[in-house]
């Protein structure tokens, strides 16, 4: 069997849930997406961002609900 894997970036999501909580979550997505899209976070905001990224549970640590409703 022969895997083929296109490649993509892995990006880290920073979710906030409705309660104010919280959460990691990755994403996957092919780089031609991102050739658009411009820089919007200064210096500060992007240190602020990752230090809260550092102190929050992944989704899969997290007890919540998904989109449909499902305990997860």
């Amino acid at each position: 069997m022969i895997l083929i894997v296109s490649p993509h970036w892995r990006c880290e999501l920073l979710l906030t849930a409705s309660s104010g909580e919280q959460f990691l979550s990755l994403l996957d997505v092919l780089p031609a997406t991102f050739d658009t899209l411009p820089e919007t976070l200064d210096a500060v905001s992007k240190a602020d961002i990752a230090g809260r990224m550092e102190r929050v549970s992944a989704q899969r640590e997290w007890g919540g609900v998904d989109a449909c409703g499902s305990q997860f």
